[in-house]
């Protein structure tokens, strides 16, 4: 499906009213009826393109991936001598996706939701893993970093602080950029990278201040 044909358009509509349809709701309670009713269809006609719910999240993650892996090459080019500034940029710009595109703000709400099947959401959880490995042995081999854990565990250890984020994120009213920039600085700092604090807030200031293309 060529990503400008009206197919593929069509897709994209349909994509979005379910994403917000599952941000309101969550997945358990979506209703396929009413993303139908979203956009002015019957169900049968949602059906033929998405028949079922687990249909609409596979084509959720699906998308997503599409999203963290061009997040991943922009944070590159921001940050193509620093891996760990990379590495922040990357998750500073799934933040940024999920408040600028629904379908990626799904996928962030979807990665956490207990009623989606596991094996549809660890894809997820898989690309994002990959990502942020890839970031982290670049810091180790191409730019003479250390750390203080085995980068398996490291990549872990960052994956569980961006889940934390957003779940604390979601509950507290008063949750700010600084709360982000604190978190990660320390977690850097565990990690042993210098000046933890200054290549968090590089990397997040690099991707929010940028201009989306």
């Amino acid at each position: 499906m060529l990503p400008d044909s009206p197919a593929h358009r069509t897709r994209l509509r349909l994509l979005t009213a379910a994403s917000e349809e599952m941000i309101e709701r969550g997945y358990a309670a979506a209703s396929l009826s009413r993303i139908a009713a979203r956009l002015g269809l019957t169900k049968g006609a949602l059906g033929h393109h998405f028949p079922t719910k687990q249909d609409i999240a596979i084509a959720v993650f699906d998308r997503a991936d599409e999203i963290a892996v061009q997040v991943a090459e922009d944070a590159r080019r921001l940050f193509p001598d620093s891996a760990m500034r990379g590495c922040i940029a990357y998750f500073a710009g799934l933040a940024r996706a999920g408040a600028a595109d629904p379908i990626a703000a799904a996928w962030l709400a979807l990665y956490q939701d207990r009623s989606v099947p596991v094996e549809i959401a660890r894809r997820g959880y898989v690309t994002s893993r990959d990502v942020v490995a890839g970031f982290l042995a670049d810091h180790l081999s191409r730019e003479g970093g250390e750390l203080r854990m085995p980068p398996a565990q490291a990549t872990l250890f960052l994956q569980l602080l961006v889940s934390g984020e957003l779940a604390i994120a979601r509950f507290l009213t008063d949750y700010s950029a600084q709360n982000a920039v604190d978190s990660f600085a320390t977690a850097l700092t565990g990690l042993g990278v210098p000046d933890a604090e200054a290549v968090v807030i590089d990397g997040i200031q690099a991707v929010w201040t940028s201009s989306p293309e």
